[in-house]
């Protein structure tokens, strides 16, 4: 009788003895690996594809793998992954085959479009497009792990996790929209910022999420692991270009456009992360992602243009102006794109002095050896308060400032030394050196008749400011009851205190004098609504918008908010830039 007789454990050792035994039999018979047999070791080589087809074309051949992807995609079938891989690569053998010109429009190039479009979208939605780890296929060979490669990204690729392919008619928020059709896919890659960030490190000027534009090539490259370099698809890299660089790309002996879709990042940002100005304005103490923000990694020889939103707004009034000066060559050979976000409800001073602080750090952290000249040529473009906290980087304060809200020197307070240097950080400066150029729109210079209004004094008695801050103000003002004047008595002056023609500070602010450095320009409305006064944008007056210091000034027929997304108002900026450029030896500008 058999020794495992009667002993359910010994029977079921041997039962598994006998299964291994011929497994490895047939394992060593027909050399197939042992994953495949054994798919429960790795959970995921379920989901490897059907082998590659051999019979007809090489296009015949893609599109069927193609049509059958579609097919599995539309039954939620992680497999489609694969085939979509398969397809990408038959289709680009296919182009590169071809001897009539390749492209996107060729039956080749557009199954090409068709199977890389498929195998993005699939990949990121079953997790296996990663900027890290790259993209994860399963073949009837076994798993291949593809690697992204960075075609001219200013950041590295393993920094962008998610990946969104740009499809506009999800996201319609811009007038204009700047796309290219050509080979590739275009997407909307998100960069997240590391979670350790520390006060003034190059990522503090980094948002959270950087959406930046991108367009995704399956094409050969190198093969990373020798093992697999038989397997048809191992030589395979998956390139991400940068479409604001990279015009072409090489496909067998030709050359073909990249595809580009400029916009789609605005388009994104916009409509997926919604943003709440006014509660900014109302709680100034809790606005998320304020101070100094990049567009892209500082790039050395490239001015600055930094972008200033006016009061209950923030930084995506600029989107469609910026989306309109990224999408010009010249622009992006000689700019780059910053934005300030802060605030809107504090005195616009406080916002100012923060502006001032983080340009100063800003140079400092990018250029301790004061190499890059156009780092210090920048141009601030300001609308509506965004303006009058761009005056006052380029002004001198004198006393000024300080006489407008106090009746008695600085140094003869009874406070704190923390509290008189927090009053003179704010109302004592200097101009920066490094800004040269700076563009108003809409900016009231001479106050908003609405801030004396009532609607104006009832939006100022809703702002919340910070209660340690209003702390140290009523002791300030108590301990010396005779030193400061009575609308700085009553409370801490909010933006819209100090838009009112008569407020001493917007007095003074107009009054300073601005560095011999800078050039000064104006933009204006002109188009309110008929409730107001001729020569108004329905807010400021032309003769408040205007100033005289100006070099030029420019009237747009527009409202006061609408007045940014004008393409009168773009066009103008675009002349003031290209002026800004004439300073450059030798530059001749298309």
């Amino acid at each position: 009788m058999d020794r495992s007789e009667g002993n359910p454990a010994g029977s079921c050792l041997a039962g598994w003895s006998l299964f291994v035994s011929l497994v490895l039999l047939c394992c060593g018979g027909c050399q197939t690996p042992a994953r495949q047999l054994f798919p429960r070791f790795e959970r995921e080589s379920l989901e490897s594809s059907s082998p590659w087809p051999h019979v007809g074309s090489t296009v015949q051949r893609a599109k069927r793998v193609l049509q059958q992807a579609e097919s599995w995609e539309a039954e939620g079938d992680a497999r489609s992954v694969d085939l979509y891989f398969q397809a990408s690569i038959l289709s680009w053998q296919a182009m590169a085959e071809q001897a009539v010109p390749v492209g996107s429009s060729t039956p080749a190039g557009t199954i090409y479009q068709a199977s890389l479009r498929g195998l993005v979208q699939t990949a990121g939605r079953w997790g296996r497009l990663d900027g890290h780890r790259g993209l994860r296929v399963y073949l009837p060979d076994g798993p291949l792990d593809v690697p992204i490669e960075n075609g001219g990204l200013a950041w590295p690729v393993h920094e962008f996790r998610k990946f969104h392919v740009a499809a506009p008619s999800l996201w319609p928020q811009l007038q204009r929209h700047y796309a290219i059709d050509g080979l590739g896919v275009p997407v909307v890659a998100i960069r997240s910022r590391p979670e350790v960030s520390e006060a003034g490190s190059i990522e503090s000027f980094f948002p959270a999420r950087s959406p930046v534009p991108a367009t995704f090539l399956l094409c050969p490259g190198e093969a990373t692991d020798s093992a697999l370099t038989g397997m048809p698809g191992a030589n395979f890299v998956l390139q991400m270009i940068n479409p604001v660089t990279v015009d072409t790309v090489v496909v067998g002996q030709q050359t073909a456009p990249v595809a580009r879709d400029l916009s789609a990042p605005f388009e994104y940002q916009l409509a997926l992360q919604p943003n709440n100005p006014l509660a900014g304005f109302l709680n100034p103490s809790r606005v998320e992602e304020d101070g100094l923000r990049l567009l892209e990694p500082y790039q050395y020889g490239k001015i600055p243009v930094v972008f200033v939103h006016g009061l209950n707004s923030d930084p995506s009034v600029w989107a469609e102006m910026v989306n309109h000066l990224r999408a010009q060559p010249w622009f992006n050979q000689h700019y780059q794109v910053w934005g300030f976000n802060y605030a809107t409800g504090s005195p616009f001073v406080t916002s100012a002095l923060r502006l001032r602080q983080q340009l100063s750090a800003a140079v400092d952290q990018f250029d301790p050896g004061c190499q890059d000249s156009e780092l210090r040529r920048m141009v601030l473009v300001g609308h509506s308060m965004g303006g009058l906290v761009s005056k006052l980087q380029v002004a001198e304060s004198g006393e000024a400032m300080w006489r407008s809200i106090s009746l008695v020197p600085l140094e003869s307070l009874r406070a704190t030394p923390e509290v008189k240097q927090e009053l003179a950080e704010r109302l004592y400066f200097s101009p920066l050196p490094c800004v040269q150029r700076v563009v108003y729109i809409a900016t009231p210079h001479a106050g908003s008749a609405l801030a004396a209004r009532g609607i104006g004094r009832i939006s100022s008695a809703l702002v919340r400011e910070d209660e340690a801050r209003q702390r140290r103000h009523e002791a300030l003002v108590s301990d010396n009851p005779q030193a400061f004047t009575y609308p700085f008595r009553r409370r801490i002056p909010t933006s819209i205190d100090l838009l009112e023609p008569s407020d001493p500070t917007l007095r003074a602010i107009y009054e300073l004098q601005v560095s011999s450095q800078v050039r000064q320009h104006t933009i204006l409305g002109t188009g309110g609504t008929p409730l107001t006064l001729r020569g108004s944008d329905g807010v400021v007056s032309v003769t408040s918008a205007g100033h005289p210091a100006a070099i030029s000034e420019h009237h747009v027929a527009a409202n006061h908010t609408g007045i940014v997304d004008q393409i009168d108002t773009i066009h103008e900026v675009v002349r003031i830039l290209r002026l800004h450029l004439e300073d450059l030896p030798g530059e001749t500008i298309p």
